[in-house]
């Protein structure tokens, strides 16, 4: 019983530890989605003390496996391809959080233009008819971000003023 109660702190530690890599500001601060290496990098942050390395991947490992972590598709074939290589089809694979999930889905129906005002900005200006399907597609999708890909002078910032 003596154990246990010593250990407490160091599990209340842990969660609060777990807590801070699933927020906004934890793994998913910089990006949308993380690999096995961010999350052992996130353990290792805040293991100042230092800890085996065996038991930081396991704390990793399990982090991963935990209900408020999503894996995302199947690790890449290339990782894959080659059961010889042991566990890099593990570490290919990547994750993110519900929360991050729940946001990213909160960001659909935003940024919608009706028929009518698009049809009318397209007529005050001269754009070819990829820059106005790109127009039409941007005002209808919802989406909280599209990204807009096209060579130097191809008429991107144009059918942005749109």
């Amino acid at each position: 019983m003596h154990r246990l109660l010593a250990r407490l702190p160091a599990m209340a530690e842990l969660v609060r530890d777990s807590a801070e890599l699933l927020s906004a500001e934890g793994l998913t601060a910089m990006a949308s989605t993380f690999g096995r290496a961010e999350a052992i990098r996130g353990w290792c942050v805040r293991l100042p003390q230092g800890a085996p390395a065996l038991e930081v991947e396991e704390l990793a490992d399990r982090f991963l496996v935990c209900p408020d972590v999503v894996a995302l598709g199947a690790p890449t074939p290339r990782a894959s391809a080659d059961p010889a290589v042991g566990g890099e089809a593990r570490n290919a694979r990547r994750y993110s959080t519900t929360e991050m999930l729940a946001t990213e889905a909160a960001d659909t129906g935003v940024g919608l233009a009706g028929p009518d005002g698009v049809e009318r900005a397209l007529t005050t200006r001269e754009l070819s008819e990829e820059q106005q399907l790109l127009v039409r597609r941007l005002t209808s999708s919802g989406d909280g971000v599209d990204v807009v890909v096209g060579k130097a002078g191809a008429g991107k910032t144009s059918a942005l003023a749109a």
